[in-house]
């Protein structure tokens, strides 16, 4: 599945020729949604949340989302959730259908535990690489792919793991999809 979104993101970025003037313009807002794909249940909950164009290549945005996941054995599920803001940096400068970007995130999640329980949560800082296809200036469609620094708590006790490339759990991938409103 990585490797599929790997191959599309390539073939956005190879995109990057056409000429046409179809980006969103500084001082618009777009409603966006996602899905994500991790090892993680939390990271990889599908989002809903807004971005606003500071500039034609600065962009900042805030997301929130929610999952569940039945648990083996019928035990119950697992509800996850996820909160986040992240700045983009446009590569393009407003030309083209194509802007790649470069930008920093932050996030905070959690979960529930079926009958009670201490519960997990965990702060996530990281960068990604994405690219975002204009379809025109109203809707775009983009994907990124992502690495970062993850410390998660459970109860007193610290697990921190660094990430250092598509194979582990803190790695991320998504495909982005942005309303323009404005």
């Amino acid at each position: 599945m990585k490797r599929l979104l790997l191959v599309l993101l390539a073939l956005v970025l190879v995109g990057s020729v056409a000429s046409a003037q179809m980006m969103a313009k500084s001082g618009m807002w777009g409603i966006q949604t996602s899905l994500g794909f991790a090892t993680s249940t939390t990271l990889a909950a599908p989002t809903i949340g807004a971005k606003f164009l500071v500039s034609d290549d600065i962009a900042i945005r805030f997301e929130a989302g929610i999952t569940s996941a039945s648990v083996t054995g019928g035990a119950g599920s697992t509800t996850g959730y996820a909160v986040g803001g992240a700045f983009e940096y446009h590569l393009t400068g407003g030309k083209g259908n194509v802007s790649p970007y470069v930008g920093l995130g932050v996030g905070f999640g959690g979960s529930s535990l079926p009958g009670g329980g201490t519960a997990p949560t965990s702060l996530t800082v990281g960068g990604f690489f994405g690219g975002e296809y204009f379809f025109s200036t109203n809707f775009s469609a983009a994907g990124q792919i992502g690495v970062g620094f993850n410390s998660t708590g459970i109860s007193g006790a610290t697990t921190t793991t660094i990430s250092t490339g598509s194979m582990n759990a803190t790695s991320t991938a998504a495909i982005i999809w942005t309303w323009y409103i404005n």
